[in-house]
């Protein structure tokens, strides 16, 4: 199956950044943006086994992202894997690459072609409640038949509640090791900054309110 292309950060711009200003230079380089990566979005394959052993799925098709607290049990608590396939990109053959899966809960372990490429969180019985985004996965060349071959992507999930069961949203695709980690990086940053921004304006609408009302009551 060959996955359609989407926009990926300036390749000229190599200098990686950190903090409020980076969230926002990554932003302006999405925008635009003229370099092609491998979209991972679409169709897949999902399953819910009752250990860790994907032997024992019984596959059925899903779109990756989506949400899937609304067709799962109230008190969910269990495993979510997926699969799928895909090409081995030209530019990965050259470049270190990474898989970038902006959320995903509560762990997740990847593997390509049989070999494990990390894990982030723990399973069971370590597991605790804890959602990730972004996550990355590095992909070494190593590990991807050669190029234009068909790979195949597992992926294992064990969520704690229902509510950010399994792979949740997007993008996930596989992008140079450097853009992946500066859209991590802008994602982090827009985690942090639009909260922090809508506090801010709270606050402020505040003490204007109080220094209004300070000013009617003195004006009476």
């Amino acid at each position: 199956e060959v996955f359609e292309t989407v926009p990926s950060l300036d390749h000229d711009s190599r200098n990686l950044c950190g903090g409020v200003y980076c969230s926002f230079q990554l932003l302006s380089e999405q925008r635009t943006s003229t370099g092609t990566e491998t979209d991972l979005a679409g169709s897949w394959e999902m399953c819910f086994p009752a250990s860790g052993d994907a032997s024992r799925c019984d596959w059925i098709n899903v779109h990756v992202p989506s949400d899937l607290s609304s067709s799962l049990p109230n008190h969910f608590q269990g495993w979510v894997f997926y699969r799928t396939s895909f090409l081995t990109p030209n530019h990965c053959v050259s470049e270190p690459c990474s898989i970038f899966i902006k959320e995903i809960g509560d762990s997740a372990e990847a593997y390509i072609n049989g070999r494990s490429l990390g894990r982030h969180g723990d399973f069971p019985p370590n597991a605790q409640y804890a959602k990730h985004y972004p996550v990355l996965f590095d992909l070494s060349r190593h590990a991807l038949r050669p190029s234009q071959n068909s790979n195949e992507l597992l992926i294992k999930t064990y969520s704690m509640k229902k509510v950010q069961a399994g792979i949740r949203g997007g993008p996930v695709g596989i992008f140079s090791a450097r853009d992946a980690f500066k859209l991590a990086q802008w994602t982090i940053g827009m985690n942090v900054v639009v909260p922090l921004l809508g506090f801010l304006g709270l606050f402020l609408f505040a003490v204007l309110a109080m220094v209004m009302a300070g000013i009617y009551q003195e004006s009476d």
